[in-house]
Parts: C-alpha cells; structure tokens; sequence
C-alpha cells in the first residue's frame, strides 16, 4: 500500500507556535495523501491536530515514500506589556465623555495639597482616579522606628499594594506613573515648590539685556511684568493676557527660582530652556545661557512663537468660542506646547489628521465644558500617546502656582 502515500516537507506556522517544544526540531510523521482540498496531521508528542493547508506551508511532495517532514520551530516570546501601556491602554478604552464636569478644578485642588502639603497628612500618600476624585490616603513613611530609610523599591512595593484595593490597578516600577495615580504628602518637591514661591517675591537682580535694562535691584515679579510689557508695547508679543499669567505659575515649579538648574534632559535656567530653543527662538548667542532677564525674555518669545503656529487650527475648532473662554483655552492649550511640543499640539488640532479625534470632539461639544475642562480633556485623552505622560498634569502645575503667588501676595507685598 506504499503506494497510497506522499512525502510531504512541512514548516510550521506562527498560528501552530503555541504548542511547540523549546527547541528547534524535526520530526517524521506517516499519513495517506487524498484528493480532498483539506486533510489533518495528528503528532504523536505534541496530541496538537494541524490542518495541512492553513497550519502546515507544503515545501516538497515526493511521491511513494508515505513520509511526512514537520520541522517544529522555537516558540516566539510573548512581548511583556509595560507599565505605560498598560496605562495608556486603560485611558484609551474610556469614552470621551468619560471625563465629568470640574475635572480639571479638582485636579488643582490635588496638585495644591501634593505641591504644599496643605490638606495632605505627613508621611502619607494621596490617592486619586482619572476624574481628579481622592480616593483616599495610606501611611507610608519612608523610615523605619530605628529611623533607618527604607529603599525606593520598598516605597514603591507599598504603593502598589495600596493600589491593589481599587479597580484595574496598575502596579509601577520606582519613577514609573502606576493607577491610581499617587503624589507624596512629603515629598521634596514640596521645598522647591516653597523655595519658587518666596523666589518670585523675595530675589532680586539687575542687569540688562537686549532692551531689556533693570537698573537697580528689582524683584523677580517686578522684573517679569517689566519685561512682558516692553516686549507687548513692541508688538513682540500678542498672546492672551492668560498666557503670561501662567507663565508666573512657571516660574515657580519649572526650576523653584533655582538660577542654574539642568534637567536631565539639558533644559537649562530659571525656565529650563533647551538650547535649541534659545539659539533658535531667542537669537541668544549662548554666552550666559543662565541670565535670568534673558530666559524671562526667551520664554515669552516660546510661548509667542508657539501661539501663532497654533493658533490656525486652534480657530478652525474652536475660533467661535467667545473671547473670554477662547482667551483661556488657547493659552492652556499654548502653555502645554511649551512642554509638550507645538507640534504635537498641531497635530492633535490639525482636523485634516486622525490624531484629532479629541479636539474634535470637544469642539462639537465646547458649550457643554469649561475652557479648563476642556483642556485638561484634551491632554488626558492623548495621554500616553503623543503627549507623554510627563507632560500630563501640566497645566494643572501652572495653574496651583498661580493661585499659590495669588493667595501670598498679601505676605509679600504691603
């Protein structure tokens, strides 16, 4: 009956993967060829069926010989989904108008106990959910009772377990972003936060640069506004009146007052300015990149340049919202161009391009949500994504320092 079989030379497929042996190997198997469009091989050691025209890819048929020449390839691994994608995929699954009204209000109301420690109990972490809700505060000290520092990975393990009580957590490494998202009630943010604040009002400098010229010694605050209004007197700048007050929230958490702090990303000064934006946005030939009156005046002309090239498809979206709420909108919208990048921004406003899903939405809806809601809906939906998570909660900063100098002013200024 030799006669009724066929050699066949077969490789597997990704679909048959799954059932296959750590190495790499060959294995022979007998069965009868028919004329019928389909047929099943059954291996011995595996017990897997495979379908000889949509497991199997037939290399060869020799006829006569009745063999059958699987090659069995290594399983391919299974590529582990990180933190970030497991974040960014939770966030992508809810629907637009997941979001409720005053999300963003509650998500200053957040930064200002995590950015002060008002409201936030020591040595406790706070808690909260997509909506900016608290969820609730755990204890996490970060000594032991012999007074010895636990590490960041012993920290961390017990915000992940903490997280665990809540719905869909998302456990994180050490300078990971995990959910329920978390803010330390004590952390060292709180000192530089502290330190921006009293900066703004307490430092002073002199010097001059461009045509900017400050005399005498002049607070930080005094010296903004002075170079703010030369540079709007001369038509340099023409961004809403908002804009610059954020850029006073800026000036606090960006570096704390801190003269010449570097990111590690090589942002430098009081602003935290990257090179390229210096020599090429500000025409600063580099000779003192840490002047402090020359990153005032850069980073009001950032924030002009990024206004302009937003602004055309901004009003495409949104150009019949009245003045006060467009006002508003744009410059939360051109602030986080400053970290996130205008064209990034562009891209998520540009309606010729798919990425602008979200804008438009909100466009559609824009009677039905504040300009603050709708900006932070608007990064929140594109989290993860071309806006980086780093950026996320950026315009909720500006806004808590603003109000932090708002409400201190009184201290400083008689």
């Amino acid at each position: 009956m030799i006669s009724q079989y066929k050699t066949l030379t077969a490789l597997l497929l990704v679909s048959t993967i799954s059932a296959c042996t750590n190495t790499t190997k060959e294995q022979t198997y007998q069965i009868p060829t028919t004329n019928q469009p389909t047929q099943q091989i059954q291996t011995p050691n595996t017990q897997q069926t495979y379908n000889t025209q949509i497991d199997l890819k037939i290399i060869k048929i020799e006829e006569n010989t009745g063999i059958v020449n699987i090659i069995i390839p290594k399983p391919i691994k299974e590529k582990k989904i990180t933190t970030h994608q497991k974040l960014t995929q939770l966030i992508q699954a809810l629907p637009l108008d997941y979001l409720t009204e005053g999300v963003a209000q509650r998500g200053v109301d957040i930064k200002q106990r995590v950015q002060t420690g008002r409201g936030c109990p020591k040595d406790n972490y706070i808690f909260w959910d997509f909506n900016n809700n608290i969820l609730g505060y755990a204890k996490i000290p970060h000594k032991d009772k012999k007074g010895k520092d636990y590490t960041k990975q012993q920290i961390q393990d017990k915000i992940n377990q903490y997280r665990t009580n809540f719905e869909n957590p998302v456990l994180a490494q050490v300078h990971e972003i995990g959910y329920p998202y978390t803010g330390n009630c004590s952390g060292e943010y709180q000192v530089k936060f502290e330190y921006g604040v009293s900066s703004y009002y307490e430092t002073h400098i002199k010097g001059n640069w461009s045509k900017h010229s400050i005399e005498s010694l002049t607070s930080i605050r005094d010296v903004i506004r002075k170079v703010y209004k030369t540079k709007k007197e001369s038509g340099e700048v023409s961004f809403p009146h908002n804009l610059f007050e954020y850029t006073l929230g800026q000036y606090v958490f960006e570096a704390g007052g801190k003269k010449k702090l570097i990111s590690k990303d090589g942002a430098k000064g009081i602003f935290q300015i990257m090179d390229d934006n210096m020599k090429r946005v500000c025409k600063n030939p580099m000779i003192n990149p840490y002047h402090r009156i020359a990153q005032i005046d850069c980073v009001f002309s950032i924030h002009e340049k990024n206004y302009q090239l937003i602004k055309p498809n901004f009003d495409t979206l949104f150009g019949d919202l009245p003045k006060k709420k467009y006002d508003e909108l744009i410059s939360l919208l051109t602030l986080q161009a400053y970290h996130t990048g205008q064209n990034k921004i562009n891209r998520l406003l540009d309606q010729t391009r798919v990425e602008s899903k979200v804008a438009k939405y909100l466009a559609l809806h824009q009677n039905e949500f504040s300009a603050a809601d709708i900006a932070h809906k608007f990064i929140f939906h594109n989290a993860g994504g071309i806006i980086g998570y780093q950026s996320y909660n950026y315009d909720l900063k500006a806004r808590n320092a603003l109000n932090e100098l708002k409400m201190r002013k009184s201290k400083y200024i008689k």
